[in-house]
């Protein structure tokens, strides 16, 4: 009986093949919706509390679905198979953007489609097993290709069919561009630097379509190349300074001190050194843009001085711009016109984010990355720190034959994933906190082994130094927080609810606080204070002003803003005590918008 009254359904769908694949795009839309956002936010329940609470985010990214889904029907001929192409394509970005935001805090972004390559090199070994959420959704994408297998619509007459296929692309596209894009539909418009706050409201359908239409670069209100490049001329010249310090940069993979655990024990050994050189330099926080990844972004922001908050969400700038210039504005860049030999390190593959490109396009003389290293000995998974700090030193003692050295070095020993047993019992961390389980312990175990052989490679680096006759100022710094432990998009400090209860503003200064440190063998006139609290792109601006040495307008007169406002990063704002704001002040909304013409004139419009 049953067997008869599918095979009646099955006669009926086939019957009338055009009702059923409208029927299937709009179900399938909904539908899909409903699935998208159950993976998305782990939970069947909150994704029907959201389609009952955000209607427009439901209804509208439905629209779009079924526009899609529409549009494929009439090119294949097969509302399975279209049904399937956008079903498969959801279930894709809902698992990718469900695993992100677990570990790095944001959603899925189009730009991210455009470095999957790297993300996948980077991602090796992490747990990213699918749920029984995204399981259900592909039962349910695989049923319903099945369900409509028979259902064909009529032979293809082809201007009919272009006839159509026009329609509902056209009609894909102004739904996109009313709905979406434009500025009246407050629902739609994202939070600068927040994207997982639109994601939350409209959906992850919505949402990826809001950001695939801004892709591109904006250009600030009112500008125009000559206002641009009279802002530049208005830098004025370089400050003058008689100093030519050999100038070092350390980034740190996952460098940060673990104050979001308090009652962890057997960690004394992870700030010795970085305690000690406080003493002896500058030393603060300063807020990464990102958590637990994005490392090429707080690179790039410290070596330009220039805000990811002004550029599109989620490109990576070295992919994006810095490799398709070959003369990009750059710190190296102007060391180079002094005279200055540049070098940069990176113990990893050297296509990662385009570094094998971008670098020499900032003015890098040399790039090594691992193939290029003599020192290439393993800790965990990775090229050691210790390793590292050897072969700085001696591309240090090659390039200082020639004159000023300016060297840049990112690491990599404490990158994910830090699985446990990672490092053998007897050099390993013995990290404790009470009441989590044994796998987060052990991950626990993992980072903080990294964090002390970051620690030691510190004192290797400066103890070295010390004994150079030459002047040599050192900036450490770290580029991020981690995610600890990385089970079923489920870190440690879910785990311990360390941040249940804070606002927004305190979870990001939470998760973004990341230690900095200046030194110099020559002894430091502020040494044991703080430059206070400030985005990745005024690292460098802070550390060359305190020595004296040569640097940028550009990056001067980053310093001097500071004392109207001490960054932007994202959709927060430092005032001169680096605290945050909720809103710019007059002068310092006119200071943004300056300083929004000055890098889209640096970056964009060669005014450099």
């Amino acid at each position: 009986m049953k067997h008869c009254s599918y095979s009646h359904l099955q006669r009926a769908l086939c019957a009338h093949p055009l009702r059923t694949a409208a029927g299937a795009a709009a179900g399938g839309a909904l539908l899909g919706q409903l699935l998208t956002e159950m993976v998305r936010r782990d939970s069947l329940r909150a994704s029907v509390l959201w389609a009952a609470q955000n209607p427009p985010g439901f209804f509208v990214g439905a629209g779009l679905l079924a526009l899609a889904i529409g549009l494929l029907t009439v090119l294949l001929r097969r509302p399975w198979a279209a049904l399937g192409v956008v079903w498969l394509a959801l279930l894709a970005g809902s698992y990718a953007s469900f695993y992100k935001q677990a570990y790095r805090g944001d959603p899925l972004l189009p730009a991210d489609i455009l470095l999957a390559a790297d993300a996948a090199s980077v991602a090796k070994g992490m747990s990213i097993w699918p749920t029984w959420r995204m399981l259900a959704f592909a039962l349910a994408a695989v049923a319903a290709m099945v369900f409509l297998r028979r259902v064909r619509l009529g032979p293809s007459r082809w201007p009919r069919t272009l006839g159509c296929a026009a329609v509902l692309a056209g009609g894909l596209w102004l739904w996109g561009q009313v709905w979406l894009q434009s500025g009246f539909f407050a629902f739609f418009q994202p939070s600068p630097g927040n994207p997982g706050a639109l994601y939350d409201r409209a959906g992850f359908t919505c949402s990826f379509a809001v950001y695939l239409g801004r892709l591109c670069p904006q250009k600030p209100d009112g500008y125009t190349s000559a206002a641009g490049q009279a802002a530049v001329d208005e830098l004025g010249d370089a400050p003058q300074t008689d100093s030519r310090p050999d100038i070092v940069v350390v980034m740190m993979e996952s460098y940060y001190h673990l104050d979001n655990y308090p009652g962890l024990t057997g960690c004394e050994e992870l700030t010795q050194t970085y305690d000690r050189l406080a003493k002896e330099g500058i030393s603060g926080y300063y807020y990464s843009d990102k958590y637990s990844g994005g490392t090429a972004d707080m690179e790039f922001g410290a070596l330009t001085g220039f805000s990811t908050s002004f550029l599109p969400e989620g490109v990576v700038p070295y992919s994006q711009y810095v490799a398709k210039d070959g003369d990009f504005y750059a710190y190296p860049r102007y060391l180079q016109s002094l005279g200055y030999r540049t070098v940069a390190i990176h113990p990893f593959e050297g296509g990662i984010y385009s570094r094998s490109e971008a670098y020499p396009n900032m003015g890098f003389d040399t790039f090594l990355d691992r193939d290029d290293m003599t020192h290439t000995g393993l800790a965990g998974a990775y090229i050691a720190d210790e390793q590292a700090a050897e072969e700085l030193i001696d591309q240090y003692e090659a390039a200082a034959k020639d004159g000023p050295v300016f060297l840049h070095m990112v690491t990599m020993q404490n990158h994910i994933p830090n699985l446990p047993g990672e490092y053998p019992a007897a050099d390993r961390v013995d990290a404790r906190l009470d009441g989590i389980p044994d796998y987060y312990e052990q991950s626990l175990q993992s980072v903080a082994t990294g964090l002390r052989d970051a620690d030691r490679m510190m004192a290797q680096i400066t103890e070295y130094f010390k004994s150079v006759d030459r002047e040599v100022i050192v900036l450490f710094f770290g580029d991020h927080q981690t995610a600890i432990g990385q089970e079923e998009g489920i870190e440690l400090l879910d785990i311990t609810g360390r941040l249940e209860g804070l606002s927004a503003a305190e979870r990001w200064q939470a998760t973004h606080a990341v230690p900095y440190l200046m030194w110099s063998n020559r002894g430091c006139a502020q040494a044991g204070a703080s430059a206070g609290s400030f985005p990745p792109y005024l690292l460098l601006p802070n550390f060359l002003h305190a020595f004296q040495a040569p640097r940028t307008a550009w990056f001067e007169w980053l310093y001097n803003s500071q004392s109207t406002l001490k960054g932007i990063s994202g959709s927060y704002l430092l005032d001169p005590q680096s605290r945050i704001q909720t809103a710019p002040s007059e002068q310092q909304r006119s200071l943004l918008e300056r300083q929004a013409t000055l890098q889209y004139a640096l970056m964009f419009d060669d005014a450099a």
